[in-house]
């Protein structure tokens, strides 16, 4: 009536003996069971063999007890699988979630910082100074947990990559159209009139009379590797003192052959202001190397000018909006290059934060 055991390894019956034991063990079942190592102290009760068995025991022939489902005997390792494969998911879905946050995060800041600087300054302080807040709170909490951590990951190196771009994007491309759309813009301007009348314009759309004198082009190089031209500004009637010059860059040589004018328009003569170089968060102005190449054109076909000329960058007037503005369009193009590019890396980094 003693129940049989198994011994810890597996190899033999503890609790028969003789021929029982023998017969128990020539059992097909249980033949398979042996060669299969069992827990420490596992029981088995036998059928035909009365008493109960231990309370850990697989009772043959019968129902398999609950705690027994998870024994690879039983066939139960396909469930377990399931649920490997539902975390798996789970953490999956969570990677891709961050990244998705994060990807927001960026691109509404990238926005933000690169077209806001000029007309809403306070307030974008008080956006960077709330989202540099949330990003300090973000890391002191990222120990806490594998949750902190992730969104720490996700959402700070967002903003200020979206912060530190915007303010490139804004300051290369966007600032100057905004500074044009801030000037005022004057039509018929006689190109021997005074500049002075003309201090504040960003665009100036001249009589039909005005022209670039090209014979009386000059480059200058600042040592930088680029060259300043300059050209004066003149109507049929000619002027005592040049008040307006044309500007370019590496396109004419050092005396003459201009080739700086964008007139592919129909439209009167025209130009863009040269902006001047305290506008902005840096000095991108150019205006300082256009005084010394005009200073050489003086000197070179003894031309006066005014003491503060126009700089202009020649166009007509059809193209002048154009222009002004050109540089949004590649402002646009580079937010959406560099939003593509963070959500590969964002996806990567999150896929690899949670495991």
């Amino acid at each position: 009536s003693q129940p049989l055991r198994l011994s810890s390894d597996g190899a033999s019956l503890c609790g028969a003996k003789g021929t029982a034991a023998r017969a128990v063990a020539a059992h097909p079942g249980i033949a398979a069971m042996l060669r299969t190592p069992l827990d420490r102290g596992a029981g088995l009760t036998i059928p035909g063999v009365p008493g109960p068995g231990p309370r850990t025991g697989v009772a043959v022939g019968g129902a398999l007890p609950q705690k027994a489902t998870g024994h690879p005997w039983y066939g139960t390792a396909g469930s377990q699988s399931r649920t490997v494969r539902k975390k798996g998911l789970g953490r999956k879905a969570c990677s891709l979630l961050l990244a998705f946050l994060g990807l927001i995060v960026f691109f509404v800041t990238l926005v933000v910082f690169s077209f806001l600087p000029f007309y809403r300054p306070k307030a974008l302080l008080l956006f960077a100074a709330f989202g540099c807040g949330a990003c300090l709170v973000l890391l002191r909490e990222a120990q806490k947990g594998m949750m902190q951590r992730g969104l720490a990951a996700a959402l700070t190196p967002a903003f200020i990559l979206g912060l530190m771009l915007g303010l490139w994007c804004y300051n290369a491309l966007v600032r100057t159209g905004d500074i044009y759309d801030a000037l005022r813009i004057y039509e018929h301007v006689p190109p021997q009139g005074p500049a002075a009348a003309y201090s504040d314009a960003g665009r100036l759309a001249f009589e039909v009379t005005a022209s670039v004198r090209e014979a009386a082009s000059v480059g200058y190089s600042m040592g930088d590797g680029r060259k300043y031209c300059v050209a004066p500004v003149v109507g049929d009637s000619g002027a005592h003192s040049i008040q307006f010059w044309a500007v370019g860059m590496n396109c004419c040589n050092w005396k003459g052959d201009w080739k700086c004018a964008n007139q592919m328009g129909s439209g009167a003569p025209a130009g863009l202001v040269v902006v001047e170089e305290d506008k902005g968060f840096a000095d991108l102005s150019t205006r300082g190397f256009y005084e010394a190449a005009r200073r050489k054109a003086e000197a070179t076909f003894n031309l006066v000018s005014s003491e503060n000329p126009i700089y202009l960058r020649w166009t007509t007037s059809d193209l002048m909006d154009q222009m002004a503005h050109s540089n949004r369009s590649t402002a646009w193009s580079l937010i959406v290059v560099f939003t593509f590019l963070y959500g590969i890396l964002a996806t990567v980094l999150m896929r690899s934060i949670v495991k």
